[in-house]
């Protein structure tokens, strides 16, 4: 109960550090676009019967175009959408959310690491895990990856009792959290050669001789197998995009230095390597088991391209932690040798709390009238966040948000293959009048260029007769419409060819 407890003081004192309770949804670009593809399930459920979700969904899109649903799986926004049926959706209480799955998570590695260390030790590793910028960041953002923390703890540990005592109820589990891991994040996929692995180090036959374990393995190989022809073309998509496979991933070892810094890493390999070549009878299950995480996570993650950002090797930290422990409790090497290893690890371990930016999005959208229709541009990650804000403020879905970056420009979902598509004011103002744009939010952080649509947007709007400056705060400007519109209306209409298939028209 005290361990319980300080750990959640250390994780909510982290976040009150960082500026997380005040900070916007521009941590990271992802992070605005995982919320709002939490309130498309939120809402859908809550107005079942919806008719066709596809279509419900697509609708949806039109309002607030940052659904990611065909860029993830659809795990993390289900986890949201339930999250949300017992606390209103919002910033406050999606961390609350990431905070309890980091909570639950340290606390499967503290039991897990005092199986094979004393109390000290397991409070150490569990306390640096929880304190590493990686992973503080990650509960300090509305994002999937402390979930993916849970899915790592809580598969290593179905993992380790498997390996104990085969029986049915533990196949399921470990099928679920494998499930559940996948369903989160498509790097979650990395995981499903560990039990492989597993088997191959502890190097008896009882495992391969239980039914439940043989028999799971080749009923999944066969939907696997089902599903691929009947539905090639979606596997595909599904690996291509959601699963990241490629084979273009080269990654660096400061990736994982990132985690816990040098000291961590020589003893999670040390630990590794002590585990590889100790008698079978003498490895512990923890052990073995992490060290199967290990070889499962790193050698297929040459060929997943979401490897290339440090923070999607979150799902491997449970098992790192616990391979530290190993050559510190190791009875072949002297105590002052151990001693000596934990200092360099505790030393060269990076103290530092992230810093988290507050633009005032939320305390703007109030500024704002909503619903309308709603342009918004603007330098850096702008557009994202003010959707976010706009949704989670209105009874949705009512205002049409319209991005910058697609009316006047078009780039992928990472900013990527940036083209103007209007080059003069003129044309700026004929799409605002085809799309009966009531409003135009720009939002420009100091210190980052201009791109070229917001340098045109800013010369219409300072010389229009048509738009008049309405609110102003911070970083932000809204302009208002005092003019008719012109033109003739145009439906909006959003390409998704390249992920679902599909031309979203209004």
């Amino acid at each position: 109960m005290l361990t319980g407890s300080a750990v959640l003081i250390l994780i909510l004192t982290i976040q009150t550090a960082c500026g997380a309770w005040q900070a916007d949804f521009n941590k990271h670009p992802d992070e605005s676009g995982q919320f709002v593809t939490g309130l498309l399930f939120f809402d859908y459920f809550k107005a079942l019967p919806s008719g066709n979700p596809v279509d419900w969904g697509l609708r949806y899109y039109l309002h607030y175009p940052r659904v990611g649903l065909s860029r993830w799986p659809p795990g993390f926004a289900i986890m949201e959408s339930l999250w949300w049926m017992l606390f209103s959706p919002s910033r406050v209480s999606t961390l609350l959310l990431e905070g309890a799955c980091t909570w639950t998570a340290s606390m499967i590695v503290f039991r897990l690491a005092r199986r094979t260390a004393g109390l000290g030790l397991a409070l150490a590793a569990t306390a640096l895990m929880v304190c590493s910028p990686v992973v503080s960041a990650s509960y300090s953002s509305c994002m999937a990856d402390a979930p993916c923390l849970l899915a790592g703890a809580a598969l290593l540990d179905a993992t380790v009792r498997l390996l104990a005592q085969p029986s049915f109820r533990l196949v399921l589990w470990t099928g679920f959290w494998l499930l559940f891991a996948a369903s989160i994040k498509g790097t979650g996929l990395l995981l499903l050669p560990a039990p492989i692995f597993c088997i191959a180090m502890v190097g008896e036959s009882r495992l391969l001789r239980s039914r439940w374990i043989v028999g799971t393995g080749c009923a999944l190989v066969a939907v696997v197998a089902c599903i691929s022809m009947a539905w090639p073309a979606t596997m595909i998509r599904f690996v291509r995009d959601v699963a990241g496979i490629g084979f273009d991933s080269p990654w660096s070892i400061q990736q994982l230095v990132s985690f816990g810094g040098y000291g961590v890493c020589v003893l999670a390999v040390l630990g590794f390597i002590a585990t590889l070549f100790a008698d079978r009878g003498r490895a512990s299950h923890e052990a073995l088991a992490a060290s199967a995480f290990l070889l499962s996570v790193s050698s297929g993650s040459f060929f997943v391209r979401a490897m290339k950002e440090h923070r999607h090797w979150m799902i491997l930290f449970p098992a790192l932690v616990l391979l530290c422990l190993v050559p510190l409790c190791h009875p072949r090497i002297p105590p002052r040798v151990r001693a000596a290893l934990g200092l360099a690890a505790i030393c060269l371990f990076p103290f530092r709390i992230p810093v988290l930016h507050h633009y005032g999005f939320a305390s703007f959208v109030a500024q704002v009238h909503t619903p309308g229709r709603i342009l918004v541009a603007g330098n850096g990650d702008i557009e994202g966040p003010w959707i976010a804000a706009v949704a989670a403020a209105e009874h949705r879905p009512s205002s049409f948000v319209i991005r910058g970056t697609k009316a006047f420009a078009s780039m992928d979902w990472n900013g990527d293959y940036y083209q103007l598509l209007v080059d003069t004011p003129t044309g700026i103002e004929n799409r605002l009048d085809q799309f009966r744009v009531d409003t135009v939010v720009v939002g420009m952080i100091p210190g980052l260029p201009l791109p070229q649509h917001l340098q045109l947007l800013n010369s219409l709007m300072a010389t229009s007769p048509v738009w008049r400056s309405c609110a102003k705060s911070g970083i932000f400007e809204a302009w208002c419409r005092v003019r008719a519109p012109q033109l003739k209306a145009k439906p909006l209409r959003i390409d998704l060819r390249a992920s679902i298939g599909r031309i979203v028209t209004e």
